[in-house]
């Protein structure tokens, strides 16, 4: 059993420390790594990934975000050593460009209608 005081609760972020930018509501077409980093001292073991979509037209599966269209590039989950070797694609080649999409990656979704948003675990 994990003991409480060795949980981590952290968003991922440009850093992988939890310093950098948390929320990827940017234009990131050239690409950007939101992350977290063990330091040298710890490895983590990652069990579950929670990821909130806010849209207001209330979540069209075809579409991204509140976009009005799916991504072009989309988004690639994966684990990667300390020197940027990919250890596991999560997504299977197969990059994230819709919000129906992250059904294939995660088991739970949840529509949030008062709020406009997807929660998907």
């Amino acid at each position: 059993m994990q003991l409480p005081q060795n949980r981590i609760y952290q968003y991922l972020d440009t850093n992988g420390d939890g310093t950098g930018t948390t929320n990827a509501i940017a234009n990131y077409t050239g690409g950007t790594e939101f992350l977290i980093a063990p330091g040298a001292a710890y490895t983590y073991g990652l069990y579950r990934m929670l990821v909130t979509i806010k849209d207001a037209s209330g979540g069209s599966a075809d579409e991204y975000g509140n976009l009005g269209s799916a991504l072009t590039t989309g988004i690639k989950l994966a684990v990667i050593d300390s020197s940027d070797n990919e250890l596991l694609d999560l997504t299977a080649g197969i990059p994230i460009k819709t919000n129906s999409e992250w059904g294939s990656c995660c088991y739970d979704l949840s529509k949030k209608h008062g709020a406009k948003a997807m929660s998907y675990s």
